[in-house]
């Protein structure tokens, strides 16, 4: 398929307080604004973790298919990036929601 977008495999790392409903910060509807982009670009589900343990919970292949990551402040994103880094053969970008790389880098 020529001209054809490859989408891209995405996690998205948040604090717990996203995943209450009623919020200003519930993830689903953050997320709603924009579904079309994220359905053209990115392979749906979104994985999303808000816990280490959610994170160790994925199977290792899935671990580290991911192309893209998503960060939150308030989150474990400095762990999450750092095992990324270290394992992940496929990562190619980080996108901070919230802030500069460097308030999850400095830790």
């Amino acid at each position: 398929m020529e001209g054809a977008t490859q989408k891209l495999n995405m996690i998205f790392v948040m604090p717990p307080t996203f995943l209450k409903e009623g919020t200003i910060y519930y993830i689903h509807d953050l997320l709603a604004v924009i579904q079309p982009a994220l359905d053209k670009y990115v392979n749906q589900p979104i994985t999303m973790v808000s816990s280490m343990d959610d994170y160790w919970a994925l199977e290792e292949d899935k671990r580290y298919s991911f192309d893209m990551v998503a960060v939150q402040m308030g989150s474990i994103a400095p762990d999450v990036l750092e095992d990324q880094v270290k394992q992940s053969k496929k990562l190619q970008w980080v996108h901070s929601v919230s802030a500069g790389l460097d308030g999850y880098l400095s830790k």
